[in-house]
């Protein structure tokens, strides 16, 4: 029965398709039999970050209505390299039937071990779909203000709908850079978790090779040297339930406090804020 995985992110350009179109081909390149669900609706990227977008016939929207069924409309890789594809609707204006889709991600849920949803940016219906379905939610963000309030206001929306229970939201935090920290033009980890009071389950360092390998669409040949694929193997790992250890060295003592100015009052320790 499969895992599954939300990616949510409050705005958009923080990299949220890319790590789960990357996390998907590298659970695939491990021999799990992972599948991709793009649920931006009317805007469908994962399908060419895949290089699947000749082999998308229907779409999500399709299966869920009883157009085809759930194994038709699934776009498959004949390399078998990359993750199995779930196009999303080109009609924005379609309106998702969450019993509809429940049923389908049921039937889904029983022929992969992992599934991740990549949700449109924001606080809409499209969004939230994915995280009422999934076992767990990853809100994807840049360690910078504006992503982290963005954050904030996605965090605020799942724990008033009481998405915070058995499995509370994480952090993703991608585009990471030592430099910019090192600057306070970004904020470190640490400073992230506390001020959004929410645990980070990895961070992704800045790296244009991965972004080189989306425009390319040949995520399925990323090195396994770099950094940012040991972060991800690791990512992975820990969502799959293995106690991966953190291995980054970005935060550090007396960091920065974010100018959100949010209450630090009560927080976890450093060691008890990454998952």
């Amino acid at each position: 029965m499969a895992y599954t995985l939300a990616f949510l992110s409050g705005d958009g350009g923080v990299g949220k398709t890319t790590l789960c179109a990357a996390l998907g081909a590298r659970l695939a390149a491990a021999g799990r039999k992972a599948l991709v669900i793009d649920c931006c609706a009317g805007f469908r990227r994962l399908d060419m970050a895949l290089g699947m977008e000749s082999r998308v016939l229907f779409d999500a929207a399709d299966a869920a209505s009883g157009v085809c069924g759930s194994a038709r409309a699934v776009a498959r890789d004949s390399t078998r390299t990359l993750p199995d594809l779930l196009a999303a609707p080109f009609d924005a204006d379609v309106h998702p039937d969450e019993d509809l889709w429940a049923r389908m991600l049921s039937e889904l849920k029983a022929r992969y071990d992992w599934i991740a949803f990549d949700a449109p940016a924001g606080t809409g219906v499209w969004p939230m779909l994915p995280a009422r379905l999934a076992d767990r939610a990853y809100i994807v963000l840049t360690p910078d203000d504006g992503s982290m309030r963005c954050a904030g206001r996605v965090l605020d929306k799942l724990r008033a709908e009481g998405h915070d229970r058995a499995q509370p939201p994480s952090l993703v935090v991608n585009k990471s850079d030592l430099a910019l920290i090192e600057e306070n033009l970004q904020y470190p980890p640490d400073v992230v978790a506390r001020t959004l009071d929410a645990r980070v389950a990895g961070v992704v360092p800045e790296d244009g090779s991965l972004r080189l390998a989306y425009a390319r669409a040949s995520l399925d040949g990323l090195d396994p040297r770099s950094t940012t694929v040991m972060e991800l193997d690791a990512l992975a790992r820990r969502t799959m339930g293995a106690p991966v250890p953190k291995g980054w060295e970005l935060a550090r003592p007396g960091s920065t406090r974010s100018r959100l100015r949010l209450p630090w009052a009560g927080k976890p320790s450093l060691k008890e804020v990454w998952t």
